[in-house]
């Protein structure tokens, strides 16, 4: 791994092991991840809900980079960080 349009899969342990000894995943500030389409919303649903298990089990509970569209990772607005601006 950890070339650009490599993939991962197996088991769920094996995937785990495989993700956590991935260098340039851990330092990689961006990820992309494809699920096709056309198997509908149930199996996108539950693959989505898979990624982020797997990804809570290699760290990636709080990603830096889920608040950058003013969405947290459930797609609600971020939580304001407190300062101020004239914008705001």
């Amino acid at each position: 791994m950890g070339q650009a349009g490599e993939r991962a899969g197996g088991q769920r342990a094996e995937l785990v092991a495989q993700l956590r000894a991935d260098v340039a995943l851990a330092a990689a500030d961006t990820v992309l991840i494809a699920i096709p389409n056309q198997l509908g919303v149930a199996y996108s649903t539950r693959q989505l809900a898979a990624i982020r298990d797997i990804g809570d089990e290699i760290g990636w509970n709080d990603p830096p980079t889920a608040r950058r569209g003013g969405l947290d990772a459930t797609n609600r607005p971020a939580p304001r960080t407190g300062r101020v601006s004239a914008r705001e």
